[in-house]
């Protein structure tokens, strides 16, 4: 039995310049952090007196006797990587749903990924773990996805992450101070909007701008907003980063919100105004756009006027995790 624990995502910063049809020509740069919720995965190989080869659970539960008849695209694009041949009993856990902004797609292949090169002898690094979850997600099973929900899966922690045009990945964590790290992950808040999407049909559009050129612009500035934030991080302290942070995040929320007209919608942009009448810093929708989570920074002294403005909204409690994807039992 291999289990793997891998933690959910929330981008800050340069999401949607890690798309290949905008990284791979200017090079793209993404700043976030991975949270204390996790995809869970377990598997072990049964003995084979089982009625079937492969025994899959996860919200719904698939029984079959070969790879290609599974319906679950991950666990198949994987498998068939590996050229995986044994039987195999897998059960997929997650501390929140999916298709709510927070990469758990990506973090579900990083984790999957790392449970069967385990169950098969093999040891990946952080970064062998990301890119071939990409490869798996972009080449193997055709997702619109970009690649910072893989590296964040796979790196885990506080990273300026930055893809370069010739396909390399550098992680770089932030060099931030412990207390502008703590007030980071105190002030940062998420709120439920209530809807859930699917990220690859949102970020079909997206990608579809940058190929006809009208989104460009708005990716080059999201890029540098990136840059402005780790100089934030490195620079300033108290009250004044945070608020330096927030007043940032919402200026790349109005650039993300250009790159195609179903990233926002009047529920999100709702929320947001909302919380920033009640003193919120910065907001923005977390993920490819239209539902989700949106994620806040939020003072501590007008942390109960927001939650009282958000009332109808279920908040959900997170902090920074500084770990990747990990191999927490085998047995």
């Amino acid at each position: 039995m291999i289990i793997s624990k891998t933690p959910l995502r929330a981008s800050l910063f340069g999401g949607g310049t890690d798309y290949n049809k905008f990284a791979h020509q200017y090079g793209g740069a993404v700043l976030g952090f991975t949270l204390n919720k996790y995809i869970y995965v377990s598997a072990h190989n049964p003995c084979a007196i089982h009625d079937h080869k492969i025994r899959l659970s996860y919200s719904k539960s698939e029984y079959v006797d070969h790879i290609d008849m599974l319906q679950h695209p991950s666990v198949k694009g994987v498998l068939k990587f590996f050229d995986f041949d044994s039987p195999l009993d897998a059960h997929i856990f997650a501390d929140l749903p999916a298709k709510t902004g927070l990469g758990s797609s990506s973090s579900f292949t990083v984790g999957f990924v790392n449970v069967i090169s385990h169950l098969l002898g093999q040891t990946m690094s952080a970064k062998e773990l990301a890119k071939l979850a990409i490869h798996i997600e972009q080449d193997l099973i055709g997702e619109n996805v970009g690649m910072q929900d893989q590296a964040h899966a796979a790196f885990g922690g506080l990273n300026l992450i930055e893809f370069l045009p010739d396909g390399n990945i550098c992680a770089k964590p932030i060099d931030v101070s412990e207390d502008n790290k703590s007030l980071l992950s105190q002030s940062f808040r998420m709120f439920y909007t209530g809807t859930t999407r699917f990220a690859s049909e949102i970020a079909a559009k997206q990608i579809g701008n940058i190929s006809n050129g009208l989104s460009i612009e708005y990716l080059k500035s999201l890029k540098k907003s990136t840059y402005l934030a780790e100089d934030i991080f490195k620079n300033e302290s108290g009250d004044r980063f945070l608020k330096s942070i927030g007043e940032l995040l919402l200026t790349s929320w109005e650039d993300k919100k250009k790159l195609a007209d179903n990233v926002s919608n009047d529920h999100v942009d709702s929320i947001i105004e909302r919380a920033l009448v009640a003193g919120a810093y910065g907001a923005k929708l977390l993920g490819a756009g239209s539902g989700g989570f949106v994620g806040l920074i939020v003072p501590d002294d007008r942390l109960y006027e927001v939650q009282n403005a958000l009332k109808d909204l279920i908040e959900i409690e997170v902090a920074i995790e500084n770990n990747g994807s990990q191999i927490i039992y085998t047995g």
